[in-house]
């Protein structure tokens, strides 16, 4: 499937029905987000997914989204069987490619996607 490039706005439905009321509502918001496709789950949360093109500009407007602009606001770490680490930003990582891997630099430790 070819995707959206970041930022482009991609309206899918799925088996060629019409979004209903709350997908619109949804997609709709001024200034909000729009996804590609929103999938109501039975619980009536809703997941919004979109779509790019996996190429280095997207990724990197990507991480900047995520790592320079929005840091305060997500938590990070790895899920294993038996553990589940939660790490919160105190302050701005340091993002940046090294050895062919994006590193995320917080200082006393860092980690590599």
């Amino acid at each position: 499937m070819n995707g959206a490039l970041l930022g482009e706005t991609v309206r899918l439905t799925q088996n060629g029905r019409q979004p209903d009321e709350e997908e619109n509502s949804m997609n709709s918001t001024v200034g909000g987000p729009n996804f590609d496709e929103v999938v109501k789950h039975p619980d009536h949360a809703f997941t919004g997914y979109s779509y790019f093109s996996p190429t280095e500009s997207a990724m990197k407007d990507l991480i900047d989204e995520l790592f320079v602009h929005n840091w305060k606001h997500i938590v990070v770490g790895p899920c294993i069987e038996g553990a589940v680490f939660e790490i919160i930003f105190k302050a701005a990582p340091e993002v940046g490619v090294f050895d062919g891997y994006l590193t995320v630099d917080l200082g006393p430790w860092h980690f590599h996607l």
